[in-house]
C-alpha cells in the first residue's frame, strides 16, 4: 500500500510517500517461476517491488531482479510467516523447504522504480544445461539476466581452468563452477588461474553470465583440465643467451588462450618464465600448474613480464596463457635459475675479495634478463651484491642454489648466504632506458669464521664510526669495517665526495641476519639501522662502502653518527685518572681510562669552592682512553678532589699539587772568547724552585769532556772547530734536580805568538860576508819559526833560512829579516829586524 502525504516544512509544501507491506500475507505480488538455464522465456516486467516464488524442493537458488537495461539487484527473501530467509548473493539463497516465498526488492518507491523482472534459478538443477566437452565453448546471451549452464565431463577431486578473454571489448563473461548441490566450487580468479579444485559431489556445472554491460551478445569460454595429461605443445627449456629456445604463439581470429606443457623430466626445481609480446602490444597473463593441478606460479597481465616458478620435482606442468581475441604475437621462455643455471647461459664467476674488481655486463633491451652465477667456496660464505649502471636503471634479483629468492632490490645492495651458488638476474625494466653496460659487485664479506680479513675491525662505535677517507674505482670497488653494534643501533650516514663530485659512495650495514639496514632518499643522505631480532645470536655488524650507483669512481669521506645517546653495548665507565700528583706551575697530561669515553667529557678538580678544568685533547679509537691537559700555572701546593664529568659525575679520589719543581726559565750562557787557549766561564741562567747549588759539565760536539766540570774551561788545541757548550744542573735537596744547556759556540784559532824581544841581525854588511838572524823571544812559545830576507824592502828570492850570504848585487842596499812564529791551533805571529847599514 502506498500513501501520499502532503505537509508544509519551513513554509514550503512537500510531498512524500510511505510504503506499507505485509510480509506474512503478501498482496499484489506477481508470481515468478523457477526457470531453466539458457535462453530466458519472456516475462512481463513490473514495478511492483515484490514477487512470490514457489519451489518444488529445498536447496540453493539464485534470485535477482533485472531491469530492461540489464542491471541486476539483490532481493530479500521471506517465508510465509514473514521471517527473513536470506538476502541473496552470488552464491545463492538456501531455501529451507519446498513452498512459496516472498522476494522483496530494495526499491524505495514503486513510483520511481523501473519495471523489473525476477530471475529465479535452481542452482542444483540441470534444466537447460548443455553437455560440454573440454576445450573452447562459444555461446550467446539473448537477454539480460541469462545464465548458461555447461555440464562438465570431469570427476570429483579433479582440477580445472575456465578461461575467458582479458578485458574483452564486447561482452565480458563471468564463470563460476558449482557441484550437484549448487555449492560454488571456485570463483573466477581460481578458474582463470587453473587451480579450481572440485571437491563437492559430481556432476559439476559451469554457470556463465554477463558481468556488466553489454548484457547480450556472443561469448567464449575455454575449459581445460589441469591435473591430467593433455596434448598441449611443449614449452622447451630456454637459455639466457639471445638465441635460447622459446615458444611462440599468437592470438586473434577467435583465439585468446593457449596451453603449453613442461615435461616431467625436463625442468629444474626453480625456473623463471618470461612472457613477451613481440607484436600487437596486447597484454596477456599466464599461470603454471603441476600435474596434480596445483598452481605453482602465475603472472598478471603484461606485455613483458616474468615470474619465478618453483616447479614440482618429477611432475609435468601445464602453462595456461590468457590474452584477448586480438591480433598479437608472443614468446614464452623458461630458464633454469638453480645451481645448474650455468648450463642455461648464466655466466659463472667466483665471488671476489672486498676491495676487488667489479664484474662487467652488457645490457640488453629493456625487459631482457641477464644472469650471473656467483660461486662461493662454502655455503656459509656471505657475498655482498650490488648492480650499478650509468643511468641507475638496472635492477637485480638474487636467488640461492635452489632457486629461492634472496633479495629483489634496485639501487640497494644486499647480502646472500647459505648456498655455494647465487644466481643474480639483471634487468632494465620495460619503460626505462637501458645503459649500454652495467657493473655487478660480488664481494665475499664473511665466512664461517667471521667477517672477511679485509674488513677493518673497529673497537668501538659508542658514538659512531669514522670519518674514513679513501678512493674507490672499478678495480677497487668497496671497503668494509666490522662494527661492534647493539641490537637497535641507528646511525646517520654522512657521505661526501672530497673532490666535489655529485655522486657519492653508497653504504650498506649488515646485521646478524645479513639484512642491509641502510636506506636513503637523497644521495649522501642515508640512515643505517641494525635492527637485530632478540632471537638472533648477536654478532658484529659489517659496514660496506661501495661505489656510487651511476659513476665508476669516487674520493670518499664517510662517517656514521650514532643516532641516539650511545651505540654499541658498552656503558660509560671511568676506571681511573692518572697521574695523581704534579708540581705547581706544570701542565701535566691526565689519562682517563674507562669505556665509552667521549671528547665532550672533562676532568674537573675542586677545592674549597675553587674549580680547575682539564681540557680534553684526544680520545682513543676504542673510546677507552681520554687525554686531557691540566694547567697548574700559579696553583699553590695542596690536595684537590678529582671528578670526570661524563653524562654524570664520576668521582675518582684526590689529586695533589706539590711544590714547584726546579725549572730553567733563562738558559745558561758562556762568557769569553771561544778560541784555543782562551777560558770560557759558565753562568747558570735563572731557575724557579730556588736551587741550592749547581754543577757543570762542558761538552764538545755534544760529548762530555772528561774532567771538565768546573764553571770555567780553558780551550785546548784539540777542540779547534768543535762546538763547545756547558750543561748546568740545578740541585735542591733532597732529590729534585733539573738540567739546562747553553747555546753551543764554535772554537776558533788562538791568539798569535808575540815577540817580547825583537829579532836582530849579526855579521858584517859587506859583499862576501854572511849575515845571521836571531829569533828573539816570544809569548806564547812558538812550536817553530820561518824566515824571509829583504833588500831595501824587496823580498830576496830563496832567502828563507836564518842566514844570508851577501853578494855583489846587494851592494848599497839595506838588509832586513822577517821572522814568523808558528804555534799549533794559533794564528801566526811575525816580527822584522832593524835594517843593516848599506852593504859595501
Amino acid at each position: 500500500m502506498l500513501s501520499r502525504v502532503t505537509t508544509t516544512e519551513a513554509g514550503f509544501p512537500a510531498e512524500y510517500g510511505i510504503q506499507v507491506r505485509r510480509l506474512n500475507n503478501p498482496q499484489g505480488c506477481p508470481s515468478s517461476p523457477v526457470r531453466p538455464y539458457g535462453p530466458l522465456t519472456p516475462q512481463e516486467a513490473t514495478r511492483t517491488p515484490c514477487f512470490t516464488v514457489t519451489t518444488e524442493k529445498a536447496g540453493r537458488h539464485s534470485l535477482a531482479s533485472v531491469d530492461a537495461e540489464g542491471e541486476t539487484e539483490a532481493v530479500r527473501v521471506y517465508d510465509r510467516a514473514g521471517k527473513t530467509v536470506c538476502r541473496t548473493s552470488e552464491q545463492g539463497c538456501r531455501l529451507p523447504t519446498a513452498g512459496t516465498y516472498t522476494a522483496v526488492l530494495n526499491a524505495s518507491s514503486p513510483l520511481h522504480t523501473p519495471a523489473r523482472d525476477l530471475i529465479v534459478l535452481d542452482r542444483a538443477s540441470e534444466r537447460g544445461c548443455l553437455k560440454s566437452d573440454l576445450g573452447v565453448h562459444r555461446g550467446e546471451f539473448g537477454a539480460a539476466g541469462q545464465y548458461d549452464c555447461l555440464t562438465l565431463p570431469v570427476p570429483k577431486d579433479s582440477r580445472i581452468a575456465a578461461l575467458t578473454p582479458l578485458d574483452a571489448s564486447g561482452l565480458d563473461a563471468d564463470v563460476e563452477v558449482v557441484d550437484s548441490e549448487g555449492t560454488e566450487q571456485c570463483d573466477a580468479e581460481q578458474l582463470g588461474a587453473g587451480d579450481c579444485a572440485l571437491t563437492g559431489p559430481a556432476p559439476y556445472r559451469a554457470l556463465v553470465h554477463a558481468d556488466g554491460p553489454p548484457h547480450t551478445g556472443p561469448y567464449t569460454v575455454a575449459v581445460h583440465r589441469t591435473d591430467a595429461a593433455n596434448d598441449c605443445p611443449v614449452l622447451p627449456a630456454g637459455s639466457f643467451a639471445a638465441d635460447g629456445a622459446k615458444a611462440s604463439f599468437s592470438t586473434g581470429d577467435g583465439v585468446f588462450s593457449h596451453c603449453l606443457t613442461i615435461p616431467a623430466d625436463a625442468h629444474s626445481s626453480a625456473e623463471v618464465l618470461q612472457l613477451t609480446a613481440t607484436s600487437g602490444d596486447v597484454p596477456a597473463k599466464f599461470s603454471v600448474l603441476d600435474s596434480t593441478g596445483k598452481r605453482v606460479c602465475d603472472r598478471y597481465a603484461t606485455t613483458n613480464g616474468w615470474t619465478l616458478c618453483a616447479l614440482t620435482p618429477g611432475k609435468a606442468h601445464t602453462v595456461l596463457v590468457t590474452g584477448r581475441d586480438q591480433a598479437a604475437e608472443y614468446t614464452l621462455t623458461r630458464r633454469d635459475v638453480t645451481s645448474t643455471a650455468s648450463t642455461a647461459g648464466c655466466a659463472k664467476t667466483s665471488a671476489g675479495k672486498v676491495g676487488g674488481p667489479s664484474i662487467k655486463g652488457t645490457s640488453g633491451a629493456p625487459g631482457a634478463l641477464g644472469c650471473h652465477q656467483i660461486t662461493m667456496s662454502e655455503a656459509t660464505d656471505v657475498v655482498h651484491l650490488n648492480v650499478r649502471d650509468a643511468l641507475g636503471t638496472a635492477d637485480m634479483y638474487v636467488l640461492d642454489g635452489e632457486g629461492k629468492s634472496e633479495c629483489n632490490l634496485r639501487a640497494r645492495a644486499c647480502a646472500a648466504t647459505g648456498s655455494t651458488t647465487h644466481q643474480v638476474l639483471v634487468q632494465t625494466p620495460v619503460g626505462r632506458e637501458a645503459a649500454p653496460q652495467y657493473r655487478l659487485d660480488a664481494l665475499r664479506i664473511a665466512t664461517a669464521e667471521g667477517p672477511a680479513a679485509e674488513c677493518t675491525k673497529v673497537p668501538s662505535v659508542a658514538y659512531g664510526y669514522g670519518p674514513v677517507t679513501g678512493t674507490l674505482d672499478e678495480s677497487h670497488t668497496a671497503t668494509c669495517a666490522v662494527l661492534p653494534t647493539g641490537r637497535n643501533d641507528h646511525f646517520e650516514a654522512e657521505i661526501s665526495d672530497t673532490a666535489g663530485a655529485t655522486e657519492e659512495a653508497v653504504p650498506a650495514l649488515y646485521n646478524s641476519a645479513w639484512k642491509n639496514g641502510c636506506s636513503g632518499v637523497d644521495p649522501g643522505d642515508y640512515t643505517c639501522g641494525v635492527n637485530d631480532s632478540p632471537d638472533t645470536p648477536k654478532k658484529p655488524s659489517v659496514f660496506v662502502l661501495g661505489l656510487p650507483e651511476k659513476t665508476s669512481g669516487t674520493s670518499y669521506s664517510a662517517m656514521l653518527k650514532c643516532g641516539s645517546a650511545r651505540c654499541g653495548d658498552e656503558k660509560v665507565t671511568v676506571t681511573g685518572v692518572t697521574p695523581t700528583t704534579a708540581p705547581s706551575g706544570s701542565k701535566p697530561t691526565l689519562t682517563v681510562t674507562g669505556t665509552a669515553l667521549h671528547p665532550d667529557f672533562t676532568v674537573r678538580l675542586t677545592q674549597a669552592g675553587k674549580t680547575l678544568t682539564a681540557k680534553t685533547d684526544s680520545v682513543s679509537a676504542d673510546n677507552r682512553t681520554l687525554k686531557a691537559t691540566l694547567d697548574l700555572t700559579g696553583i699553590p701546593a695542596g690536595d684537590w678532589y678529582v671528578s670526570v664529568m661524563a653524562n654524570g659525575e664520576y668521582q675518582r679520589g684526590t689529586f695533589t699539587v706539590t711544590a714547584p719543581l726546579l725549572h730553567n726559565t733563562t738558559p745558561p750562557t758562556t762568557t769569553g772568547t771561544p778560541a784555543v787557549g782562551s777560558t770560557l766561564t759558565a753562568t747558570p741562567g735563572t731557575w724557579t724552585g730556588a736551587p741550592s747549588s749547581y754543577t757543570y759539565q762542558w761538552t764538545a760536539n755534544g760529548e762530555a769532556i772528561a774532567g771538565a766540570t768546573a764553571s770555567t774551561y780553558t780551550i785546548p788545541a784539540a777542540h779547534l772547530n768543535k762546538k763547545l757548550a756547558v750543561t748546568v744542573t740545578a740541585h735542591k735537596p733532597p732529590q729534585d734536580t733539573a738540567a739546562a744547556a747553553s747555546t753551543a759556540v764554535s772554537v776558533t784559532k788562538g791568539k798569535a805568538p808575540k815577540a817580547t824581544t825583537k829579532p836582530t841581525i849579526t855579521g858584517t854588511a859587506k859583499a862576501g860576508k854572511t849575515l845571521k838572524a836571531t829569533k828573539g823571544t816570544w809569548s806564547p812559545a812558538p812550536d817553530s819559526y820561518s824566515y824571509q830576507w829583504y833588500a831595501n824592502g824587496t823580498k830576496i828570492t830563496g832567502a828563507t833560512t836564518s842566514s844570508l850570504p851577501l853578494k855583489p848585487a846587494h851592494r848599497g842596499k839595506k838588509i832586513t829579516a822577517k821572522i814568523t812564529a808558528h804555534r799549533t791551533a794559533h794564528n801566526d805571529g811575525t816580527a822584522t829586524t832593524s835594517p843593516t847599514a848599506p852593504v859595501t
